[in-house]
């Protein structure tokens, strides 16, 4: 089993991922609970990546542990929302895009 990342962990492994990604043509975030947020602002390429609350087109809603999971494939995204170890609001299509975005 993987280690959790930290909050700051999250949000550089976002921040190395985006370069060099096209728009993503929406704000995308995680919401980690307690623990904080990621948000990614991709309506122009480079994004604005940050852990400041506020709108967003989706929004995943996980915990960090989970995340950590997901982000080391011990955990598929379809697994997490069957299971409702994850949830999401808004746009399917933007969080479809988030693999593209993490970069290890």
């Amino acid at each position: 089993m993987s280690k959790t990342l930290s909050l700051e962990e999250v949000t550089e492994i976002f921040r190395a991922g985006s370069k060099g990604q096209p728009r993503l043509g929406g704000v995308l975030m995680l919401d980690f609970g307690e623990d904080g947020c990621v948000r990614i602002e991709g309506h122009q390429a480079p994004y604005t990546i940050d852990n400041q609350r506020g709108d967003a087109d989706c929004t995943l809603f996980v915990s960090l542990s989970d995340f950590s999971l997901l982000h080391s494939g011990e955990l598929q995204p379809q697994e997490a929302i069957v299971s409702e170890r994850m949830r999401m609001t808004g746009a399917m299509g933007l969080a479809m895009k988030l693999r593209d975005l993490m970069e290890d």
